[in-house]
């Protein structure tokens, strides 16, 4: 039985593995940190079959492939570097290099190697008092130590906030709960501690508040009839010692969209001041629960000798680093990205062990194996004063958002309506537009559908607007495409918008239509859908353009179309020009659909290059790697060699109601030039006047994109 109650047989060792004895005295002597531990191969053989944790995975490497090794003798031999802390006594990582692992190293406190070796392993008890205690000891200390979150506390209780509902925890024993309502003209001094929890339904969730049991819920209902999570919960509530939890399944009407549509209005500042969030981050569903045992994905028992020689033992956990992967699972949801935060502090029960964050640190109980993959997370990132993630973009949140997913694609906009809300109230950005914001609307407009993997397409209602990311299905991205270029010029006008919610109290989150009227040059193309054809080849110079990999990344190639930009006003066509020369005119479209049926449509600009000026930039700061490139154009890619000239990137459009000035938006499109030496095949001027003329010639006109 361990400390913390669990009853788990403990790190793995064998007559295999035990070989390594990590010597403190002889890492404080060595140059270098690493050593070279000598085997026979059929012992290594044998010691991978046997399933060893250390050595599973385990690839013949001779000594005679390199000068690694520190004796003469041939055979086998394994590599093994060591991280350590100041004391180079104080171990705290391994790395074997075949196979190609890291391990995090702590010692038992009772243990002799405890001494010098100062990492601890978490408690992988979360049902265990040893937890609570841990967290009680973390909320103490936020709350004696950290200045920002006493000021935040303070302006808590100064705005008197309570959600309209929330769950009574009582005192007594766990068997009943109750649903309390507060009244919205109590007393405001009234300040009501609780705590909120972040989790996954992982589907429909049973025991949930509806219209049918409400009533009877202020009296009392059996917890034994909800989900584990709310469940455990509920326990940890107790057990911090507050009365009152707030959960969404329980203190909002699930089956009334007039109480839903209310209440998800008031989410941020439900998250804002609750005490902490409870963030269940280990269950994929509510079932699970959370106060099970972690263990690590692996772990081994090694020899350790003290600098006085004393001969002790230590654990190796493995390290994942699947940084593109979520840590955990519940950075998956696309609810839970405003849930953490607007959060001010949280108490998160990983994976791998207990966590927790608030605006004056971080901390980890113990040594935990995904720690690097956890700290990269905006999700476990905390509200600073009140202000959710002020440092960052609101085209980063929307990329967070939308990698995550939803069960039901009308919750797009409500899911991160709170993070609207409050975004709105501390940065102040003009009127809101299904997810989109009138004073970075020039920024705002340019998003595209990130991947193919999955066919993107417009899944809300007729009347939801198409100029709004949350249209579409798929993941989304947002390029910075004038950064680098300092000369480039807003050229659309925002003329007025008609955004209607579906509910009134409810403005950031879903809306019955949306129409934008704006002002700005409109060029009427051919466009043709190359990349939904299998013989061509959008890395290499074509009849239309030059290679589009330098936007088209491999991502998004089925849904690229090329059109030619050059005017007949100029008497050129571009197969006038010779193909190393030609600019690159493109769109990526929002669907594949729109690929099938693109023919005659409109490139609306939004940013085009000043007149009279030429500035180059490398293209790629802005653009993800592409895949597919040849090497030559790898290495211009690495070097920053290729430098193209932006002239024009806006939206293109297809008519709904060309007499009216009515259309739809299907997709982005960008030209470009690329400076190289056949330049002189073009008309004589530093400025190429004849793609400006292209969108420039146009009049600016009044569309309206619904």
């Amino acid at each position: 039985m361990q400390e913390d109650g669990s009853s788990d047989k403990g790190p793995h060792t064998c007559q295999h593995c035990e070989n390594l004895i990590l010597d403190a005295v002889a890492l404080k002597t060595k140059k270098r940190p690493f050593v070279v531990i000598p085997f026979e191969l059929a012992a290594l053989k044998k010691g991978a079959q046997f399933g060893c944790p250390f050595l599973q995975g385990y690839e013949p490497l001779s000594n005679d492939s390199g000068s690694e090794t520190e004796n003469e003798e041939t055979g086998e031999f394994l590599r093994v570097s060591f991280s350590h802390r100041r004391d180079p006594a104080d171990i705290d990582g391994i790395t074997t290099s075949n196979p190609s692992r890291n391990w995090e190293v702590c010692a038992h406190p009772n243990d002799p190697s405890a001494r010098w070796v100062k990492s601890r392993e978490p408690c992988r008890n979360f049902n265990h008092d040893t937890a609570f205690r841990c967290a009680r000891n973390w909320i103490s200390q936020c709350a004696a130590e950290h200045a920002i979150c006493q000021d935040t506390q303070h302006s808590v209780n100064e705005s008197g906030f309570i959600p309209t509902r929330l769950i009574h925890v009582g005192a007594g024993d766990l068997r009943d709960i109750r649903l309390e309502a507060f009244a919205s003209d109590r007393n405001l001094g009234d300040n009501v501690r609780y705590i909120a929890l972040s989790y996954m339904w992982g589907g429909d969730q049973v025991g949930k508040t509806l219209k049918s049991n409400i009533d009877a819920r202020t009296r009392s209902f059996s917890l034994a009839d909800q989900p584990k999570s709310i469940r455990d919960a509920v326990k940890v509530t107790k057990e911090l010692g507050f009365e009152y939890l707030w959960v969404d399944s329980l203190c909002i009407v699930q089956d009334d969209e007039d109480d839903k549509a209310q209440e998800i209005g008031k989410m941020h500042s439900v998250y804002q001041n609750a005490e902490l969030t409870i963030s269940a981050a280990r269950s994929k569903g509510s079932k699970d629960g959370f106060l099970d045992l972690c263990r690590p994905l692996a772990s081994v028992r090694f020899k350790y000798r003290g600098p006085d020689g004393t001969l002790g033992t230590v654990i190796a956990n493995l390290k994942i680093y699947h940084i593109s992967e979520p840590a955990e699972p519940i950075h998956g949801r696309g609810w839970t990205l405003q849930e953490h935060l607007l959060s001010k502090r949280l108490l998160i029960f990983g994976t791998f062990g207990l966590r927790w964050v608030c605006q004056g640190g971080s901390y980890l109980d113990g040594v935990q194996e995904n720690a690097s993959g956890t700290k990269t997370e905006i999700s476990e990132q905390v509200s600073g004063r009140g202000n959710p993630a002020i440092s960052m973009q609101w085209g980063d949140l929307v990329d967070a958002f939308t990698s995550r997913a939803l069960t039901d694609y009308k919750d797009r906009l409500p899911a991160i309506s709170a993070i609207a809300a409050s975004y709105a109230a501390k940065r102040k950005p003009g009127p809101y537009l299904a997810g989109l914001w009138t004073d970075s609307l020039h920024d705002d407009l340019l998003w595209q559908v990130s991947d193919d993997e999955v066919d993107s397409s417009r899944d809300q209602h007729s009347g939801f607007p198409t100029w709004s990311w949350a249209s579409m299905s798929r993941p989304i991205e947002y390029g910075d495409y004038t950064l680098h270029n300092r000369v480039t010029v807003v050229t659309l006008e925002f003329v007025s918008a008609h955004v209607v919610p579906m509910f009134t109290g409810a403005p950031f989150a879903q809306v019955k239509q949306g129409s934008l009227r704006v002002k700005g040059h409109l060029a009427p193309v051919q466009c043709r859908a190359v990349g939904l054809d299998a013989t061509a080849n959008l890395f290499e110079h074509t009849e239309y353009s030059p290679p589009l990999w330098r936007w088209a990344h491999s991502r998004c190639v089925h849904r690229v179309a090329i059109f030619d930009p050059v005017p007949s006003v100029t008497g050129m066509s571009i197969s006038d020009i010779p193909p190393n020369s030609r600019p690159c005119a493109g769109a990526i479209l929002d669907s594949i659909a729109s690929a099938e049926d693109i023919g005659q449509c409109f490139c609306f600009e939004v940013y085009g290059l000043v007149p009279g000026h030429q500035q180059n930039y490398r293209i790629h700061d802005r653009l993800p790697r592409n895949e597919e490139m040849s090497e030559s154009e790898e290495s211009e890619y690495e070097s920053g060699e290729d430098d193209t000239q932006l002239y024009s990137i806006g939206l293109v459009l297809k008519a709904v109601d060309q007499k009216n000035n009515v259309f739809q938006r299907i997709g982005l499109y960008l030209v470009e030039e690329p400076n190289n030496e056949e330049s002189d095949h073009l008309p004589e001027s530093p400025q190429r006047p004849y793609l400006e003329d292209w969108i420039r010639s146009c009049d600016k006109v009044t569309v309206d994109i619904v």
